[in-house]
């Protein structure tokens, strides 16, 4: 078996390190990145990045915002909500 390698990190590339999600704001030819938000924490090497897809913990912005979707998604429009990351945890 071979390690798999990922592609280097795009400008627009999402990842998450224990359930926060980033955003890579900046990347260099040579693979480093600028991302936002910051990390809340430092993260040790060898440290997985979740990518595929990325994962966050969030709630819907309001109560009403999460009732709607499910009956649109079932019938296969495309929507859009707002979510927001959960911090308390």
């Amino acid at each position: 078996l071979t390690t798999p390698v990922r592609p280097l990190f795009e400008v627009g590339d999402m990842f998450s390190v224990d359930g926060f999600l980033h955003r890579v704001t900046s990347a260099t030819a040579g693979g480093a990145v600028g991302f936002l938000p910051a990390l809340r924490r430092a993260v040790p090497s060898g440290t997985v990045l979740q990518t595929a897809p990325a994962i966050f913990y969030g709630r819907f912005e309001t109560v009403l915002e999460g009732r709607r979707p499910r009956d649109l998604l079932s019938h296969g429009t495309e929507i859009e909500i707002a979510l927001v990351e959960a911090f308390d945890r």
